[in-house]
């Protein structure tokens, strides 16, 4: 026979319950804070090596203590990516894309009530980027090597965004497209034609798409955003 806690035992582990609360949101709080404050250093102070990887370092960190760990891998190889984005572009470009194969499985693993039209109208539409995308880029790109690197990368970004649309979670829509948003500035910047301070585009795009990932990734994935 189980036995039922006394009214002691339970006004104890509601005031526990509490304080684990009180803390989770603490952390969360000020770990907001300080990835925006590391993201106006990176923005905004140029000659401080690795500058772009600090924020997502920082918010790798927070994501082992808050997130599942499927986003703890993509924020991670997130992370990764930026460090080596200073070193070796197709180490970079590697990290990202396993960043988004891992963020697909997440969103996947979502059980939400997908709405069909959603799902075909979304998926006409970024397959449409993919194509116009890959013929303004590809034809652009050196060799043979980085070309087809670069259009799986596109295949892999363009549908991690089509599945977090799918989702219905609004931090995640926002963030995938603004994920896309920055890539697509960087592909054109690196391989097309030299952009006029893309730099102000690209890194508070992406740095946008890190947070709302962040935000939108709580455990449960629905049309409510974060639980």
């Amino acid at each position: 026979m189980i036995k039922k806690p006394t009214k002691h035992e339970y006004n104890i582990y509601k005031v526990r319950k509490t304080s684990q609360n009180t803390s989770y949101s603490s952390w969360e709080m000020w770990g907001r804070i300080l990835y925006m404050a590391l993201v106006v250093i990176a923005i905004s102070c140029p000659q401080l090596p690795y500058r772009v990887a600090y924020p997502t370092i920082w918010i790798a960190l927070l994501s082992l203590r808050f997130r599942p760990w499927l986003v703890r891998t993509a924020l991670i190889c997130a992370c990764l990516g930026d460090v080596m984005g200073s070193i070796e572009f197709l180490a970079q470009l590697s990290f990202f894309a396993f960043a988004h194969l891992a963020l697909m499985a997440y969103f996947i693993t979502c059980k939400v009530r997908v709405r069909q039209r959603v799902v075909v109208v979304s998926a006409v539409f970024f397959l449409t980027m993919l194509v116009t995308i890959l013929s303004a880029v590809l034809p652009c790109v050196g060799d043979g090597l980085t070309k087809g690197l670069v259009a799986i990368y596109a295949i892999l970004i363009l549908s991690m965004a089509w599945l977090a649309w799918t989702r219905g979670n609004r931090p995640l829509m926002l963030g995938a497209v603004s994920f896309v948003v920055s890539d697509l500035i960087l592909g054109l910047n690196r391989f097309v034609e030299s952009l006029p301070h893309a730099v102000w585009v690209i890194l508070p795009t992406y740095y946008l798409a890190i947070g709302l990932i962040y935000l939108g990734t709580t455990g449960k994935c629905s049309s409510e955003g974060p639980q």
